[in-house]
């Protein structure tokens, strides 16, 4: 019990006595009491000592009332030889010791009797005390508790972090009011739960483990090296890493959130002391032995488990001793029912049924599309095996032929090579009709890409206009940018010739061969005709998920606010 703790224990005691303790002080006065032996010891003892004062007040009041009276009219004057005794005799300050055996008050004892009060308390106190221990003592036989230690109220325990989110797609956490969704890639604590409704959640740990939830999932950390999986998929990979013992200290000491007492980290469930990592669930303890496995829990609490590599041991749950613990290889299964004393079923990888459905066994990686700048890498006259021009507004017989690379115009940003030139129908650059014409290029996105999951970022310079951008077919939004109108030999309307315009797609991709069409107008409005200088100047790039199978973790693309602007 700390210093300040009597003052305060005292406090609450005498309000308690006085009955004039309220809510929220009866709450603190009960944790102080559940949290500090010694506070318990004190309680006891200022109990014990106001019983005992209650009593020597309660006889001295039944002495004085002898005096008086016996109760029945008769003076205790004529008795005792004293005339006038009318007030009683004053209490004594402090409770004094008698050797003299006198009959206990039993109008003082009666129920309801402040006295009585005390007691009953001291006999709650004990009862409190028996069920506090008996909780520690029965609680679950894998979850070793370390003895709690006392701190002041108002200092905040260390949080200790075991991992961080490494991977998050489509994440929809639970709509309970209740639950408070951790930040995307943040680290991660112990005793921290996450409840997913859909969407994959990757977490590693400091150990090397690295564990795959799929939604819906309600999944807890309970230690440095496993969790528990009450409903849901998991898909657990453990890579045994070698690091100093420096190493080590300098990670526990940058994942700690200081205070001034340290919490004593909870103790690991591991069943195995070679484990690196294990799964508790409602019905099981999945222990890993140097594996890749998955565990499912449907909401009646039947535990599926799986191997694809390596080893694991499985065992029920709770206090089954009698219970044999079974190990599984790769490619076999077992099944542990909601029924605790069920035996666990193993099923070999040869039946059908041991082939694990729907289980996410690496995270989709991000990967990018190959796309093609104008003019990359190709001198001026060339053709672009990239881009070609497809239509001309004024012709409807136009051939596709392929777009060649064309100086710049001296109005134009001038071209560089190894990133991006001007394309038109010639070198020069020619001037043509004041008509729209129509650039082209293709990709592709293979099999094991998911095309919903597709971004395609691009930026271009036209000579005029861009007035359409569409992939596949379907409008894609183009920004606002200039016509380059001249005016007193300067650009009026921004330098449209030197600056790029960003554009950006997120619909409309399919597997297979993709399409994406720039329609650039040559001319000012109001159209009056003739002849100029047409140009297009484009820079690309996009991203796309790899299927959930397939791959590991990569970059996710570059964030809507990243400037393209260059050279």
């Amino acid at each position: 019990m700390s210093s300040s703790q009597p003052d305060e224990l005292s406090e609450l005691l005498i309000a308690l006595t006085d009955g004039d303790i309220n809510q929220r002080q009866f709450v603190h006065l009960q944790n102080l009491l559940s949290q500090d032996a010694d506070a318990q010891t004190y309680f006891r003892q200022y109990m014990r000592l106001c019983a005992l004062l209650e009593f020597e007040r309660a006889t001295a009041k039944d002495e004085q009332s002898e005096l008086r009276g016996d109760g029945n009219g008769n003076s205790a004057a004529g008795i005792s030889g004293f005339s006038g005794l009318e007030s009683p005799l004053p209490n004594p300050p402090f409770p004094t010791l008698s050797t003299t055996n006198y009959p206990l008050p039993t109008s003082h004892f009666s129920v309801g009797s402040w006295a009585f009060s005390c007691m009953v308390a001291t006999v709650i106190m004990g009862v409190m005390l028996l069920v506090f221990w008996a909780m520690k003592v029965t609680h679950h036989q894998h979850i070793a508790e370390a003895p709690a230690q006392s701190a002041p109220s108002d200092v905040r325990p260390e949080m200790v972090f075991v991992g961080r989110i490494t991977g998050m797609l489509d994440v929809q956490w639970s709509d309970d009011p209740r639950y408070l969704p951790p930040p995307d890639f943040a680290h991660v604590p112990l005793d921290r739960k996450y409840k997913l409704d859909s969407g994959l959640l990757e977490i590693t740990y400091d150990s090397g483990a690295k564990v795959i939830l799929q939604g819906p999932c309600t999944y807890e950390v309970e230690s440095r090296t496993g969790g528990y999986l009450a409903l849901g998929k998991l898909t657990a990979r453990v890579e045994k890493r070698s690091e100093g013992r420096g190493a080590r200290e300098e990670k526990g000491s940058r994942f700690k959130v200081q205070g001034s007492n340290s919490k004593p980290e909870p103790s690991s469930f591991i069943l195995h002391p070679s484990s690196l990592f294990s799964v508790r669930t409602p019905t099981a303890v999945i222990t890993d032995l140097g594996t890749e496995f998955a565990v499912e829990v449907d909401k009646a609490g039947t535990s599926k488990t799986h191997v694809f590599q390596g080893k694991v041991e499985v065992r029920l749950s709770g206090n089954k001793a009698d219970v044999r613990a079974i190990r599984l290889g790769a490619g076999e299964s077992a099944r542990v029912g909601p029924d605790r004393d069920q035996v666990i079923r193993i099923i070999r990888g040869t039946s059908e049924n041991a082939q694990p459905l729907g289980f996410t066994r690496r995270m989709p990686e991000w990967v990018p599309i190959e796309l093609f700048n104008t003019g990359v890498g190709l001198k001026e006259g060339a053709p672009d095996p990239h881009w070609q021009l497809v239509a001309r507004s004024d012709d409807p017989d136009f051939q596709p032929r392929p777009a060649l690379v064309t100086a710049a115009h001296v109005y134009w940003l001038a071209n560089y090579p190894a990133r991006s030139q001007w394309l038109s129908t010639a070198d020069g650059p020619p001037a043509v009709p004041n008509v729209t014409y129509t650039f082209c290029t293709t990709f592709k996105l293979l099999t094991n890409m998911l095309p919903e999951t597709a971004v395609l970022r691009g930026r271009f310079i036209a000579d005029n206009h861009v007035q359409a951008i569409r992939l596949n077919g379907k409008e894609v939004p183009v920004s606002e940018h200039g016509w380059g109108r001249l005016g007193g030999g300067i650009f009026s309307d921004g330098d449209a010739f030197n600056l790029f315009s960003e554009f950006s797609a997120r619909k409309g991709f399919v597997e297979g061969a993709n399409t994406l069409e720039i329609d650039v107008h040559n001319g000012i409005p109001p159209e009056t005709g003739g002849n100029g200088a047409m140009g297009l100047r484009v820079e690309l790039s996009g991203h796309v998920l790899s299927s959930w199978q397939s791959g590991g973790r990569g970059q996710p693309p570059r964030k809507e606010d990243t400037s393209m602007n260059g050279p």
